[in-house]
């Protein structure tokens, strides 16, 4: 597979973890390769190395040994400001704990990544209403966080994320705290935007039914990582 079709690659990348004079091995020596286009999911149990895996892929973290690769860019050695330019502009992220501005509306939570980038108010709301429309909120675009259940809340996260047209989306547990009507709807708004948007996605899952629709599934287990 060539470069230019892939957004994220793992070579050889090992993480220990320190705890006085112990240390914990989480991801051992992992060669992964993410297609553009993309979507998979990552099961394993609770403390298998899911988090670490993806916070690594996000850039959230620093790899330890080997290499995380995005776009063609070996990213261990960037400086600070170079890994948050990357992440502005090719990453978005959804966690299982949603975290919106309570101070501000769900439009304008949508808007700030566009504003991040320069982009002028007016283009950037048009944007804004149209992912609320993706995601069936236009009618509570002026309500702020504290005002909207969980799983609307995140369906906002989940606008914001892709409102920059990022290559890659990083979703932790993205339905993890909601009820089974809420993640029903999440999980599928969720999937028809990252198909219209053509988003690589990374999605570590307990659901089942979320798992069923992604391309690929992989397992990671005692710090390795298995193809399902």
């Amino acid at each position: 597979m060539s470069n230019k079709n892939i957004v994220l690659e793992f070579k050889n990348v090992i993480h220990t973890y320190f705890q006085g004079n112990s240390s914990i091995e989480v991801l051992k020596n992992i060669n992964f390769i993410l297609p553009r286009n993309c979507i998979i999911g990552i099961i394993g149990n609770s403390g298998s190395g899911k988090s670490t895996f993806l916070q690594l892929a996000g850039l959230l973290e620093t790899v330890q040994k080997g290499n995380v690769i995005i776009n063609a860019t070996y990213t261990e050695k960037l400086k600070s400001l170079e890994k948050t330019k990357i992440r502005r502009n090719h990453i978005g992220y959804v966690y299982q704990k949603i975290h919106l501005l309570p101070e501000f509306n769900a439009l304008e939570n949508i808007i700030i990544p566009q504003r991040l980038l320069g982009k002028n108010y007016k283009s950037s709301k048009k944007k804004a209403m149209e992912f609320l429309s993706m995601m069936k909120l236009t009618n509570r675009s002026m309500h702020r966080p504290s005002s909207l259940s969980g799983g609307e809340q995140q369906r906002v996260a989940i606008a914001r994320a892709l409102i920059n047209n990022p290559d890659l989306i990083i979703a932790d547990e993205p339905t993890g705290n909601l009820d089974s009507d809420s993640s029903e709807i999440v999980t599928n708004l969720l999937f028809e935007s990252l198909r219209k948007t053509k988003s690589s996605a990374l999605i570590a899952t307990h659901s089942e039914e979320l798992s069923k629709k992604v391309d690929i599934v992989y397992k990671i287990d005692k710090g390795k990582l298995y193809k399902i």
